[in-house]
């Protein structure tokens, strides 16, 4: 037992004689003026920049050690500086190394500080030469010959005990249009007991600071570089009134099928906070925190994804899938689909998405299913807003509960530049069904698109359910439509084919009084100016009055067409080119009836017949109208009065028809803004005509009713 006490006593004694040798031997042959000056040789050599060193030593016990160290930018710290720590220490155990064991005590980096610089182009760094050195070559002869194999030798076992980065900054400057620099400082980052065979812990937290935003990033967890897990046993992200929590694993990451099971608690996200970081599209403004959770869990082969998100009022559950998930262009398929939410908090965020004059109120509902490739991807979407109620002045007005549902499916065939193409739409509204197609393509800084609508044979009852104008008139038949549009999105080029039949029992509007209206029509090739509409359209008209035909007119395209004779003549009238007669303006047109039947050619009417029957007035009118351009008229109008209006010698002269209507004819030709009008008196002398005037100007019914027909239709 004595023997065995003295022969420890002797190994203790020699460790102690060999450890006090080689600190003696360290001093003497690596003083610290020496190691500093193999450090600052060796980092200036392969970083080819200036490099500065505080202190550097060497000891068995006390490791490597340096303070004060600084690296320039290139080449020199007129530049700037890129790298700096107040501190660093590296001490590792001795004997383990005899077992060939790697066990490293601590690490500790104090307050290292690192300035990374993207130049304007976008793509330059000022870390950028440190990346360019090459692959070193092995030393001739290196490579053992062929067939003799190398000798294998017994791998080295690593353990760091503690790693530790005290109070580290990173500086990014972005001089690029990005314009994306950002500070994370303090960041901090403790392992604890590393190890390749064994798991051993990570805690990290930093700050993330831009733009005046600060979030707090932090992380608890454990890694096995064995079997390739990494637990996150809380991941947090706080900034503010934001706090989002990670938590899950990853597996298998050291093989071809790593796997994943993550879980994104979003406690709330204010987006205002993070605004630096995130930007909402421009006129998007959201005030209300985002809650919810996402997760992610399969392998490099399937990724199977949830969502569940809430933003106020408005709930979006989501679910899917990524495949191929290693591929250079993963698959995915995912579901979304919200609530019934009220659309008036939506558009608070967003109210230029609405048309100005537009307003909604009420629920909505919108589901969206997305497929494909980054390079290829299809959708399908539908909107429901039949608890919506829709209005825009007095043209639509659509109360809670009528049907409103829009449909869609289509492709994005390319992101850069991007191409929609909408295979199909569906629209419904009430009873009425509108199918349609068309593509939307972005070329340059020029959006354009491409599309067509379709209705057939919509209901005016249903029509009438959401329009002012039409209800109170209870209005029968139907319209057809095949519309087409095509150029720059804010200014498309638009053109028509419609057909269609509308009866109304009795009307009365501010323009207009009338009753037993039918009106027939098919045209095609219509345009907003009419430059080259073609096609057929009728008129019929029972007892009424009007009492602005231009009005009238423009309020629609049949309009136009149907009362075209008079919107002419009314013209002719403001240009006073009638009044060598001495008709004088009229404040309203009462009449009988009214018949018209029209043929278009190329943006000319043909006016087949057009008889206006009334008692104190009839007006016959055929002949041809432009509707566009210089409005080139060919007509022949006929004016009828009533027995007795122009009396005495003169009355007995005019011409009169088989009812004994004084009768008075002229012809317009040439452009509506310089027109010729002929008159036919064949028989009448111009002092007759003047004598005819004048006592035509005598007779009041006469001037109430031709004031009325004039001045109402031509104003």
């Amino acid at each position: 037992m004595k023997k065995l006490f003295k022969i420890v006593l002797i190994l203790v004694a020699l460790g102690v004689v060999l450890l006090l040798v080689g600190t003696v031997a360290l001093r003497i042959y690596l003083p610290p003026e020496k190691a500093k000056a193999l450090v600052l040789q060796h980092l200036s050599t392969q970083l080819k920049r200036e490099v500065t060193l505080g202190s550097a030593s060497v000891g068995i016990l006390s490791g490597l050690h340096m303070t004060d160290l600084k690296i320039s930018e290139s080449p020199n710290f007129s530049k700037g500086t890129f790298l700096s720590s107040e501190q660093f220490s590296l001490k590792i155990a001795l004997v383990p190394l005899l077992f060939r064991k790697i066990v490293v005590r601590q690490i500790i980096l104090i307050r290292p500080e690192v300035a990374i610089v993207r130049e304007a182009n976008g793509k330059t760094f000022n870390f950028s030469d440190l990346t360019n050195s090459t692959t070193p070559t092995p030393p001739s002869g290196s490579t053992p010959a062929s067939g003799s194999p190398a000798k294998e030798s017994l791998p080295f076992l690593l353990l760091i005990s503690r790693a530790e980065i005290q109070k580290g900054a990173l500086h990014f400057v972005d001089h690029s249009p990005a314009r994306q620099s950002v500070e994370i400082m303090p960041f901090d980052l403790i392992l604890k007991n590393v190890s390749l065979t064994s798991p051993f812990s990570i805690q990290t937290s930093l700050h993330l600071k831009s733009k005046g935003d600060d979030i707090a990033l932090s992380l608890t967890g454990q890694a096995n570089l064995l079997n390739g897990t990494f637990v996150i046993k809380q991941g947090t992200v706080i900034s503010r009134q934001t706090k989002v929590i990670l938590s899950g694993e990853l597996n298998h990451l050291t093989t071809p099928e790593p796997a994943v099971d993550l879980k994104i608690d979003i406690a709330q996200l204010n987006f205002s906070d993070i605004s630096a970081f995130v930007a909402l599209p421009a006129g998007i403004k959201i005030d209300k925190p985002l809650k919810g959770i996402i997760s992610a869990q399969g392998d490099q082969r399937v990724v199977e994804l949830r969502s569940q998100l809430a933003l106020g009022s408005l709930h979006v559950d989501g679910r899917g899938r990524v495949q191929d998930v290693s591929a250079d262009k993963p698959f995915i398929a995912y579901h979304l689909e919200t609530n019934a939410f009220p659309i008036a908090e939506v558009l608070a965020y967003a109210p230029t998405m609405v048309p100005q004059g537009v307003t909604l109120k009420g629920n909505t509902q919108l589901s969206v299913d997305v497929s494909g490739t980054s390079s290829a991807i299809q959708f399908a979407a539908k909107w429901v807003g039949t608890d919506l109620a829709v209005s825009q002045g007095d043209a639509f007005s659509k109360p809670a509960g009528v049907p409103l549902d829009l449909s869609m499916t289509g492709d994005v065939t390319s992101m850069t530049p991007l191409k929609v193409v909408v295979k199909s739409m569906n629209l419904h509204l009430a009873a009425n069904e509108l199918t349609g197609f068309g593509t939307y393509e972005v070329h340059g800084s020029q959006a354009v698109v491409n599309a067509a609508a379709k209705g057939a044979r919509w209901s005016f009852p249903e029509l009438a359910k959401v329009s002012p104008l039409l209800a109170p008139y209870q209005p029968t038949g139907t319209l057809s439509f095949d519309a087409h549009a095509s150029g720059p999105v804010n200014a498309p080029q638009t053109t028509v084919q419609t057909s269609g039949d509308l009866a109304i029992a009795s009307i009365k509007q501010d323009y207009y009084e009338g009753q037993n209206l039918q009106m027939q029509w098919s045209l095609t090739d219509v345009t907003p100016d009419l430059s080259r509409v073609n096609g057929t359209a009728s008129l019929k008209q029972g007892p009424g009055k009007i009492l602005n035909v231009q009005k009238l007119a423009s309020s629609s395209t049949i309009g136009k067409i149907a009362l075209g004779p008079l919107d002419a003549l009314a013209k002719l009238q403001q240009k006073g080119l009638l009044n060598q007669v001495n008709v004088p303006n009229l404040a309203t047109i009462t009449f009988d009836s009214i018949v018209g039947t029209y043929q278009m050619h190329s943006g000319v009417m043909d006016i087949k017949t057009f008889d206006l029957n009334g008692h104190a007035l009839s007006i016959g009118d055929q002949g041809t109208v432009g509707l566009s351009g210089d409005r080139q008229m060919a007509m022949k109008v006929s004016m009828k009065l009533a027995p007795g209006t122009i009396g005495g010698t003169v009355g007995e002269l005019i011409e009169k028809d088989e009812k004994g209507r004084q009768l008075l004819k002229f012809s317009v030709t040439g452009p509506a803004a310089n027109p010729k009008v002929k008159f036919e008196f064949p028989e009448l002398s111009k002092k007759t005509v003047q004598q005819a005037g004048q006592e035509i100007l005598k007779n009041q019914d006469v001037q109430n009713a031709v004031n009325g027909l004039l001045k109402g239709i031509f104003h």
